[in-house]
């Protein structure tokens, strides 16, 4: 029972039954060491568990220095090298400084953008203090663009020629669309230097009317490859091919004019009733040089439109002139007339028969016809004139219609010539020819359109 121990075992001897003991661990000294809190033991491996520390690890072990933080907190260290819960109050932000420090910096609404928007009660500025341009993007993708100068892109890049550029995104879709209310003006208006030019857009209300409005005294001009092709100017008048038009519509071109349609010219007065006597319209033929004319009127050559009465709702008799220009001169005559009745005059303006002619008349071929049939090739050895009057020149005496015997049956049907005489102008106008043969004539007499009596009618018949 001899039992000895080496420290920090320690045997306690002198009977049968020892009793063997450790001393305890010292700083200097083997011993029984007691697992306390913090340490665990698992099969004989010992390990820590910072949960069940009994004090908090400091900093300079590799600690916190804390045993807890108060929940959703940032963590800082504070000026004693210790961790500490970093805490702003409301309405601050957390910033830091030119030394990198973490400080709280009080702020309200007025001072920053929120998502959802703010009530900043005052006017908001967003945007950048230095010259460089300010991005706008969604899906990682650039937008929207104001540059540094003031200008805006969108879809595109600064255009440094224009305040706003817009850029469609693809093939089908339009750059830039114009809405209105159901009986607003979906327009654009055009400014100076704050003072209204002009609209491009739709007419105010519910109507259709597409307008270009030129609100100064100033031309709308029309160009392609930049060059002007069509004004209209500031009275109206529509050039094309000149800058300035003369007449309403004023079209100056080497090339030729093509008119094409059911009524492809027409000629109308809508100013108001002209009066008899006056060229009021028609198609007129300007000779100048390539330096132009500074008026268009009177013309080399013409076909004019004129009332041969005064016009009315109920009254618009017509006439048609046809004027030239001879060689050597620059004043054009009148060379033939369609009258109001249907007469023609050739070298007349008032012609009293269906053809007036005043000169020669000449047939190189064919001859002429004559009413019942025949054609006269050549002249005739002899003419037969019979001369006659209708009427008694008096008190319009001559009736409305009638017929004549001829004294003496011509071989064939005669050309016949009625000159009527109206001494108190209150009867006839002109008498007609309705059928003609070798033995007699048949006519009738007419004021404007409508039957009446002469003073006297005057015939000549030749053969």
């Amino acid at each position: 029972t001899s039992v000895a121990g080496t420290t920090p075992i320690v045997v306690s001897s002198g009977s049968t039954t020892p009793l063997i003991s450790i001393n305890d661990a010292t700083t200097s000294a083997k011993g029984a060491v007691q697992v306390g809190a913090g340490i665990a033991v698992n099969s004989g491996t010992i390990s820590a568990d910072p949960a069940n520390f009994p004090v908090s690890v400091p900093i300079s072990k590799g600690g916190t220095g804390a045993t807890s933080f108060t929940a959703n907190r940032l963590i800082a260290s504070s000026a004693a090298g210790a961790l500490t819960a970093f805490t702003c109050a409301n309405g601050q932000m957390v910033s830091f400084d030119g030394t990198g420090m973490m400080t709280c910096t009080s702020f309200t609404n007025s001072a920053l953008f929120l998502n959802g928007g703010n009530s900043f009660t005052a006017a908001a500025t967003l945007g950048t203090n230095d010259a460089y341009d300010l991005n706008f993007e969604t899906s990682n993708a650039t937008r929207m663009t104001i540059g540094s100068t003031g200008n805006i892109a969108i879809n595109t890049t600064i255009d440094p020629n224009a305040r706003l550029a817009i850029k469609a995104g693809s093939t089908s879709q339009a750059p830039l669309i114009l809405d209105s209310p159901a009986s607003g003006i979906p327009s654009i208006d055009f400014l100076r230097n704050g003072n209204w030019k002009g609209t491009l857009g739709y007419a105010s209300g519910s109507t259709n009317e597409l307008f270009i409005s030129n609100g100064v005294a100033g031309p709308i001009i029309f160009d392609t490859s930049n060059v002007e092709k069509m004004r209209v100017d500031t009275n109206g008048s529509i050039g094309i091919g000149t800058s300035s038009p003369l007449v309403k519509l004023h079209v100056a071109s080497d090339s030729d004019i093509a008119l094409d349609g059911i009524t492809p010219f027409l000629v109308t007065r809508s100013v108001s009733y002209p009066t008899a006597g006056t060229e009021t319209a028609g198609i007129a033929y300007l000779s100048e040089s390539s330096a132009g004319s500074a008026t268009l009127w009177p013309p080399q050559a013409n076909v004019s439109f004129s009332p041969t009465e005064n016009h009315s709702a109920t009254t618009k008799g017509t006439a048609i002139g046809f004027s030239t220009t001879p060689n050597g001169a620059t004043a054009r005559q009148q060379r033939m007339v369609i009258n109001h009745d249907g007469n023609v005059g050739i070298g007349v303006i008032n012609p009293g028969q269906k053809l007036t002619v005043s000169g020669t008349i000449e047939s190189t071929s064919g001859g002429i016809k004559f009413p019942d049939g025949t054609t006269q090739t050549t002249a005739a050895t002899g003419m037969s004139i019979q001369k006659g009057q209708i009427g008694n020149c008096t008190n319009n005496s001559t009736g409305t219609t009638g017929s004549v015997t001829f004294p003496t049956a011509f071989p064939g049907a005669p050309i016949v010539q009625l000159t009527v005489v109206e001494l108190d102008n209150s009867g006839c106008t002109s008498a007609r020819l309705l059928a003609i043969s070798a033995t007699g004539f048949s006519w009738t007499a007419y004021v404007g359109g409508t039957l009446t009596s002469c003073d006297c009618i005057y015939w000549t018949a030749f053969y």
